[in-house]
């Protein structure tokens, strides 16, 4: 009977490891496009005729094809099974081309989301009274995220000949006399502004990660492939 000699060995770890984390990664995708799915889901509601709208669910579909592609390339290492590091060594690669992508589309929608925003917002208020998705998602972004009020301040309502809503109103359990005075353009696009960088970083960082994977299951599958044992 034969095993995988010292290195191979060290290496059928690390690539156990790797996907056990690839594996957590996997799940934290999936948690994080919930989340921008439930705190962001108002702009992302107003937003909903442009491609980046989509993106926190991609985001979880991505995370869902992770969690799959890292269970297969975990049972592939601990089971030194041939087909599955090669079948994974291609999934992680495809993954890594979009990962890539992904860092071009981060880069490329930051302005685009800057650019149409202020216009999606201005549009969708002409439609707040008729529209009752489009009011709850006006009331959420106004009370809930970010707090504000209107697509530049509580003017744009007024001169809309609109009554300005109370989901704008500092407190609105009282007599509502106080608005918010920030736009709501400003504090959304600022929000999407801090977060960013930390994105594209992260991006990146994934992007290297799974190039050693790749690395890693292709020369796993190939010692078991060629036969590269020591004699037990």
């Amino acid at each position: 009977m034969g095993e995988l000699t010292g290195g191979w060995k060290c290496t059928k770890f690390l690539l156990f490891v790797f996907n056990l984390i690839f594996w957590a990664f996997g799940l934290a995708l999936i948690i994080v496009g919930a989340i921008a799915l439930d705190k962001y889901g108002a702009i992302f509601t107003l937003a909903s005729n442009h491609s980046w709208a989509s993106g926190p669910a991609l985001i979880i579909a991505v995370g869902c094809i992770i969690f799959i592609v890292a269970f297969l390339g975990c049972f592939g290492a601990i089971r030194e099974n041939n087909c599955c590091l090669v079948l994974f060594g291609v999934a992680l690669s495809i993954i890594f081309i979009l990962t890539l992508a992904g860092c071009i589309v981060i880069a490329v929608f930051k302005t685009k989301i800057e650019d149409d925003l202020k216009g999606i917002l201005k549009q969708s208020m002409n439609d707040y009274e008729s529209n009752t998705g489009v009011r709850d998602a006006w009331n959420s972004l106004q009370k809930d995220w970010p707090k504000c009020c209107g697509t530049d301040g509580p003017d744009d309502w007024t001169n809309l000949n609109l009554t300005v809503p109370t989901s704008c109103c500092v407190n609105p359990s009282t007599n509502c006399t106080i608005y918010r005075q920030n736009g709501c353009y400003q504090a959304t696009v600022g929000a999407v502004v801090d977060h960013w960088p930390a994105a594209a970083g992260v991006a990146g960082g994934v992007a290297i990660i799974e190039l050693i994977g790749i690395f890693m299951a292709c020369g796993l599958a190939n010692a078991i492939r060629t036969g590269t044992y020591e004699v037990v």
